[in-house]
């Protein structure tokens, strides 16, 4: 079966298109109650990474802490900067706050990758390209070790109206063709970065979630490695999976 996480939700719907095994997305927002930051929590989801179930996994973590548009007026204080893109130096207590638990969770993500490929699943970390997760030591390290392939998709080339692009570290060489790049101009397609919208909220929300077309191939992408006998398997269920003595 699959798993999936954060933004990659689009991913686990096109994978059931295909007929093929899935677990509930893994996302505190649109899946089961499930903080990754919970250590307990964390503990049972490395078990199920672990199990050799899982046959692939996308981990899109939140980006905000990482994100470039903090730097911009307007949009809460940043907490990691071109010069410090593993944090600022003398945060205070709320910058504090989100650059540890902002790095845990990355950091969480890796790991949970790291055993499914371990028992020789199919991996993907995703983050937008901009983001600062890809100039730290730490994922520099991971990309190195776990998922050497480095694959930019491009929004434009999915329909997408934006300045946006997402880069995707895999473990298999086949995901390279997932590549694609905008053949425009800089500036042709409306920025989304730093925008905030009548709510107060920020532009690039709109554009986290993936592309119909972009899940749909990175979901045959991953169709080797899964199979087609359960359908979806409820997150809290998942030990009765596992063989008896």
């Amino acid at each position: 079966m699959d798993l999936f996480a954060g933004a990659s939700s689009p991913v686990s719907e096109a994978v059931a298109a295909l007929g093929l095994d899935r677990c509930e997305p893994i996302d505190l927002l649109s899946g089961p109650r499930v903080d990754v930051l919970h250590d307990g929590q964390f503990q049972f989801l490395a078990r199920l990474c672990s199990s050799g179930l899982v046959g692939a996994a996308v981990a899109g973590p939140p980006c905000s802490a990482f994100s470039r548009a903090r730097l911009r007026p307007g949009g809460p204080k940043p907490v990691r900067a071109v010069a410090h893109p593993e944090g600022i130096p003398d945060p205070d207590p709320r910058q504090a706050d989100e650059l540890t638990k902002s790095a845990l969770l990355h950091e969480r993500a890796r790991v949970l990758l790291q055993l499914v490929a371990s028992r020789g699943g199919l991996v993907i970390f995703e983050n937008p390209t901009s983001s600062f997760t890809w100039a730290s030591a730490a994922m520099t390290s991971w990309v190195r070790s776990t998922a050497p392939t480095l694959v930019q998709v491009a929004g434009c080339a999915h329909g997408m109206n934006a300045a946006k692009s997402w880069l995707l570290a895999c473990n298999f060489d086949t995901a390279s063709a997932l590549q694609s790049s905008c053949p425009r101009p800089p500036g042709y397609h409306p920025a989304v970065s730093g925008k905030q919208l009548p709510d107060g909220t920020f532009a690039t929300r709109l554009t986290a979630r993936y592309p119909a077309s972009m899940a749909q191939a990175i979901a045959s992408a991953l169709a080797p490695a899964l199979t087609s006998r359960l359908g979806l398997v409820d997150y809290h269920t998942w030990t009765s999976l596992l063989p008896s003595a």
